[in-house]
């Protein structure tokens, strides 16, 4: 019986004191400890993490998506964020799949798409709109070749 009593009292503090642990580190190293900014530390020099893994509908119908909850969407093989106000595909940086890259080409993924710099609304394929110059001589748009040469200029 004394046995048992002091078993269940070890047991009473390992739980208590975890209760009071800031910070987990899940790895495969013994020696690693959980860098005191984050919450949760994974670690490994042979493994990745794993989000979890849901179809569209499940993702879209998670009630009351927390801001900055992370999900794999295994229908459009693409990582989504929840920003506070919707769901932001973050596949290669293209939260609306606007770009497409294809070998070191990148371009408007729906070629009746218009770019505008400078402008919300451009009427051609691309539009550069220039504010108030800085100075008389500042161009509205450059090219400037490997040499650093301005070879075309609109100003």
């Amino acid at each position: 019986m004394k046995n048992y009593c002091f078993c269940i009292n070890i047991l009473v503090l390992l739980l208590i004191s975890n209760g009071y642990a800031q910070n987990v580190a899940i790895t495969d190293d013994d020696g690693y400890i959980a860098h005191p900014s984050a919450m949760l530390d994974v670690k490994s020099l042979t493994k990745g993490f794993l989000t979890p893994r849901l179809t569209t509908v499940q993702r879209t119908v998670i009630s009351s998506p927390a801001t900055g909850l992370l999900v794999f969407d295994s229908d459009l093989n693409s990582y989504y964020f929840y920003n506070g106000a919707g769901w932001v595909n973050l596949t290669y940086g293209n939260p609306s799949n606007i770009w497409s890259l294809s070998g070191s080409n990148v371009f408007l993924t729906n070629t009746s798409h218009h770019v505008g710099v400078g402008s919300t609304a451009p009427v051609g394929k691309l539009e550069v709109k220039g504010d108030v110059p800085l100075s008389s001589d500042a161009p509205l748009f450059e090219v400037i070749n490997s040499a650093g040469d301005t070879v075309f200029a609109v100003q």
